[in-house]
């Protein structure tokens, strides 16, 4: 499946892995992949938050004080930690959102949206909180 991710795609999904490590957590949920998003910081989909007006250093803080309270039993593992139904869940809308828009390959655009077409958890309550609207973000790639 993920033959078909962008480098920049795979670098945000590998990025969440280490982020879900880095707070002790056991698995990738979709909060740790919108912090992967944003540490890979130079796709479009950190380009698409910029234009809609989020301040990314401001919103990495906030997602990364929510996951420190989260917290988790301190552990260290060089594997690929399990993926939460949520973040399967918005990889699969990204996967969906490229095809919908007649791409080939899966985009960190593509991602954003995923994650914005989840409407529980730590990412959905951040993004709406920015004011973040899954339709003005698709919008905005036309």
């Amino acid at each position: 499946m993920f033959e078909r991710f962008t480098g920049r795609a795979r670098m945000v999904l590998s990025q969440a892995n280490e982020q879900a490590q880095r707070f002790g957590h056991e698995q990738i949920g979709t909060e740790h992949i919108l912090l992967g998003l944003l540490k890979e910081g130079s796709g479009a989909g950190a380009a698409l938050l910029k234009n809609q007006g989020v301040d990314i250093k401001k919103m990495l803080v906030e997602i990364e004080q929510i996951l420190k309270l989260k917290g988790g039993p301190d552990m260290t593992t060089a594997n690929q930690l399990p993926q939460r139904p949520g973040a399967i869940k918005a990889i699969e809308c990204a996967v969906e959102e490229a095809r919908a828009l007649n791409n080939d390959h899966i985009r960190t655009e593509h991602i954003l949206l995923g994650l914005l077409r989840q409407s529980d958890g730590i990412t959905a309550q951040v993004l709406a909180n920015l004011g973040l609207k899954l339709e003005d973000v698709r919008q905005s790639l036309s």
